[in-house]
C-alpha cells in the first residue's frame, strides 16, 4: 500500500524493508542504513579535485538533500522510540 497527500513531497511505502543480506547484515531500516552509510563514505573518498564543476556543483546539492533525508529519518524513529 502506499499513502500520500497534499502534505507529503513523496508516496510512502507500507511495508518491510528488504536490504540486501548477508553475513552481519541487519533487518530493516537499520540494515538500509548501513548499506547507506558505505555508499556515502565511498563517494568521500572521491577525487573530487578530477571532478567537472558541474559534478561538484550536484555532489553538493546531492549532498544537501542526503542531510535532509537523514534528518527526517533520525526525527522519525526518535519520535517513535519517544512513545
Amino acid at each position: 500500500m502506499s499513502v500520500g497527500g497534499r502534505c507529503l513531497a513523496f508516496l510512502m511505502s507500507i511495508s518491510d524493508l528488504h536490504p540486501h543480506t548477508g553475513p552481519g547484515a541487519a533487518a530493516g531500516p537499520a540494515g538500509l542504513l548501513a548499506e547507506a552509510v558505505g555508499l556515502v563514505r565511498q563517494a568521500a573518498q572521491a577525487m573530487f579535485a578530477a571532478q567537472p564543476d558541474l559534478a561538484l556543483v550536484d555532489s553538493v546539492g546531492l549532498a544537501a538533500q542526503l542531510r535532509a533525508a537523514a534528518a527526517a529519518v533520525e526525527a522519525g524513529a526518535l519520535a517513535e522510540a519517544d512513545h
